[in-house]
């Protein structure tokens, strides 16, 4: 076990980042916040970390460790290079975010629900659970990257810690993910799905990944943020002589709309905070109404 790569440090790490690193990895760990099925997984992770924050927290077994382990005289890798010593892996590496757009129909987006969404060369669920095993101890030499005083490990070169053969960095499958969406949503929202982007390297965590919504609005209609977009054709001779229309909205608000005398084809007809509602703004967008004249003397909402 190297204590480095389980509390997701570097070699350098001060106290106080050890003991940040411990009490959040222990809080995300601890086996009563895991589901049944993440239970056994979730017990062995706590017990590493609670193994490795004994380790580093104490002053003398920390020198002991971080010791260079000796050289093995004219012992090179196949490239030519000196094998990494076991008191320093590669410092961990936060994963890549992954971002993608998601269209959802409209009554979706005031309701809420549930929706999928595809994502290629990314990470789902089975990624985060794999960052937990994802740097195992070196069998041969139990993590300490030495057969003996003299010889190196050969199993691990060196470096005291080992990948699982099923595991590959970058998944260059399809995967499905499950979005819930929250209520009232506004075209544009992004959601936050954290460490479920690309897995990190060396015990780091996995990115996070980004979900942008666009709101599929009905035909003849567009949605901008919270603001709606539509027109209305009105005969021209209600239009000369003024009148109030009543017009129904995409998202069933019955709003009216009063056009003064001789409104010329084209003008833009706004009907304030009768467009969605926006939680973060706490407050409605707006509606924007293009006048359109025709002849016949119906009212409808195509562009």
């Amino acid at each position: 076990m190297n204590p480095y790569v389980v509390l997701g440090l570097r070699a350098e790490a001060t106290s106080k980042d050890i003991t940040a690193a411990y009490r959040r990895l222990a809080m995300r760990w601890h086996p009563d916040r895991h589901s049944d099925n993440d239970k056994a997984n979730a017990e062995v992770r706590f017990k590493e970390i609670n193994a490795a924050y004994m380790l580093l927290s104490d002053p003398s077994r920390r020198s002991a460790h971080d010791q260079p382990a000796p050289r093995q005289r004219g012992h090179r890798t196949s490239s030519g290079k000196q094998p990494h010593s076991a008191s320093r892996p590669p410092a961990p590496k936060r994963g890549i975010d992954i971002k993608v757009t998601l269209t959802v129909p409209l009554d979706m987006a005031l309701r809420g629900g549930r929706s999928q969404v595809s994502l290629q060369n990314g990470s789902s669920q089975q990624h985060r659970a794999e960052r937990a095993n994802k740097w195992q101890p070196c069998p041969q030499c139990a993590g300490s990257g030495m057969l003996s005083a003299r010889s190196l490990c050969s199993g691990c070169a060196g470096r005291g810690y080992l990948k699982p053969d099923n595991y590959s960095s970058r998944s260059t499958s399809t995967s499905e993910t499950t979005v819930f969406l929250p209520k009232n949503l506004i075209d544009g929202h992004v959601i936050k799905l954290r460490e479920m982007g690309h897995p990190g390297e060396g015990g780091g965590y996995s990115g996070d990944l980004f979900v942008k919504i666009r709101i599929a609005a009905p035909e003849g209609w567009k949605i901008k943020g919270a603001d709606i977009h539509g027109s209305i054709v009105v005969a021209r001779a209600l239009a000369w002589q003024g009148v109030e229309i009543k017009v129904r909205l995409p998202h069933g608000v019955e709003a009216r709309v009063e056009l003064r005398p001789q409104t010329p084809s084209g003008e833009i007809m706004k009907l304030a905070q009768q467009g969605l509602y926006d939680p973060e703004a706490r407050k409605r967008g707006d509606v924007y109404l293009r006048v359109k004249l025709d002849r016949a003397p119906q009212v409808t909402t195509d562009i």
